[in-house]
Formats: C-alpha cells, structure tokens, sequence
C-alpha cells in the first residue's frame, strides 16, 4: 500500500554512498598514518626510548564502536518514528474521508430524498459516484463501516434494487465482522 517516491529512492542511494565514501576515507587516512612513523598508529620508540605500540584492530573497534552503536540506534529511533506519523496521517485521512462521505450521504438521504428516488435520478449516479471514490481511499474497518451505514440506511440490501449499485467497488481487505456483530443483535 505504500509507495516509494523517487525523492525517497534518491535520498537512500545518498546516504548509502555517503556511508561507504566516509568508509572509503576513513581507511586511507588509518592506512596513511600507519605508515608516517609517529603519528601512534604504528610502533615506536618515544623520545625517551620507551616502546609504545601501535593501534591495534581492537583499538580502533573500541574507539568507532559506541558512536556507530549511538548512530544505528538514533537512525533506527527516526525510521520509527517516521512510520509511526506516516500511520497516523493515513488513519486521520480515512477517518476524514469516511466521515466527510457520511455527512454528504446523510445529507442526499435527508434533505434529497436519495432512498425515494428513481433509478435513473442523477442524485443515485452522485451517491455511486461518492460511494466507489471512498472505497478506494478506507482501510477494510472502515469500509465495514460504511457498508454497514449503507445497509443499515436501507440503501443496499440482500434483495434486488439498491439504491447505491456496488458493482466494481473496490470491497478488497473490508472487514465485514461489523455485520457479524449486527446479525448478533437482531
């Protein structure tokens, strides 16, 4: 259900190529400063003749490590936290979108008489219309939900002659426990 934007792809393959350049240059600077003596990172004598050795693997490991760990986590925290707001912004959306077509609906059933009209009125092709455009946008709760609205509202039923036709409505993922709970209390 999510898509992937080229902005998005664009802003992945940076950061890889930013991770694996920082690499690249920080092992030329360790290999260039094992060979320029002094510098610590090779063995050698200090000036008052006493041994020092060089950095080691572990050395270094023991140096990158803890910023490496902090930066994964604080990476890993962000992505997140970024997908957590990105579901709310899709369950805000639906839930406008389900409740903005309930007001319009209850609006054609109350004030333009939507369940006493022909079937050919063009208010029936509207209420289709609205019907199938939010399918598309809801989650299966919410579609279960709004199912339920136009079943319970008289204006589809198990007979034929519904007032809002769902032929080609995108019904995929509807949670129809709704129903289930509604056959319960009759």
């Amino acid at each position: 259900m999510r898509t992937i934007t080229r902005r998005r792809i664009v802003t992945v393959v940076l950061a890889i190529l930013t991770v694996v350049a920082t690499l690249i240059v920080v092992l030329v600077a360790i290999s260039w400063g094992y060979s320029i003596p002094g510098t610590g990172f090779s063995n050698y004598t200090s000036p008052t003749g006493e041994f020092q050795r060089g950095k080691t693997l572990w050395d270094w490991m023991d140096l990158l490590i803890i910023p490496v760990v902090l930066a994964l986590g604080a990476i890993w925290f962000n992505w997140q936290e970024r997908r957590a707001e990105e579901q709310i912004a899709s369950d805000q959306s639906c839930e406008t979108a389900l409740q903005a077509y309930l007001d319009t609906m209850t609006e054609l059933l109350l004030d333009k008489g939507l369940r006493e009209s022909n079937p050919d009125d063009e208010i029936r092709s509207v209420a289709r219309a609205r019907t199938l455009t939010v399918l598309r946008k809801l989650d299966g709760e919410r579609k279960g939900i709004l199912l339920r609205f136009l079943h319970e509202s008289g204006l589809i039923s198990d007979k034929a002659g519904n007032v809002v036709a769902l032929h080609e409505a995108d019904l995929n993922g509807v949670d129809l426990s709704l129903f289930a709970k509604l056959e319960g209390q009759i």
